[in-house]
């Protein structure tokens, strides 16, 4: 009777500890994984600019920019021309790899991954320091609608700065000297290099 009691009892701590074990190593072995960001607050270059960013649902977002750039331009009349236009712009992103990049154990803080975005632009300011009789070269407002595909990837301490880069195409309405309304369409390239506030 003692003797199987204690079989019994052998046999029930090696059953027990059979299947314990395994499932310890398992859960110990498990990588925590990161929640993917809710919103980020950056710096956009060059010159200066500020970006806010915010998760709708999945990977989809949704941004707004305020920034400034450098265009130069020339022609017979008012020889070279520098300009600093201010602009709005603000839009969607969808990424599509976040989770994939989780999964992997890479960094997506501050989303870094692979996005398609949409947006549209509106100049606050041309940038034009002084006046000339000829203004072919003023920025107007037109309807616009930017398409790109983009990658973001943080380096630096603490991912505290990221580089972005990507290609597309910018589309534009505007009526000729008949009153026909047109579509333009030019290439677009994406080159950003900023700091991640939050």
């Amino acid at each position: 009777m003692k003797m199987s009691l204690l079989k019994s009892t052998c046999l029930f701590f090696f059953l027990t500890l059979g299947f314990a074990l395994p499932a310890q190593i398992w859960e110990g072995s498990r990588v925590p994984v990161p929640e993917l960001p809710r919103f980020t607050f950056r710096t956009v270059h060059p010159l200066a600019g500020l970006s806010g960013e915010y998760r709708l649902y999945g990977g989809l977002t949704a941004f707004a920019t305020v920034n400034t750039s450098l265009w130069t331009t020339y022609n017979e009349r008012s020889k070279l021309r520098i300009m600093t236009p201010a602009y709005f712009s603000g839009g969607v992103n969808w990424y599509h790899n976040l989770k994939k990049r989780m999964a992997e154990g890479k960094d997506v803080s501050h989303f870094a991954g692979n996005f398609i975005s949409l947006s549209t632009t509106r100049y606050i300011w041309d940038g034009q320091y002084t006046r000339s009789q000829d203004n072919s070269y003023a920025l107007r407002n037109r309807p616009n609608l930017n398409l790109s595909y983009n990658i973001r990837r943080n380096f630096g301490r603490n991912n505290r700065f990221y580089v972005e880069f990507g290609a597309g195409a910018a589309f534009s309405g505007d009526r000729d000297v008949f009153g026909k309304f047109k579509v333009l369409a030019a290439p677009l390239i994406n080159l950003k290099i900023g700091i991640n506030l939050k």
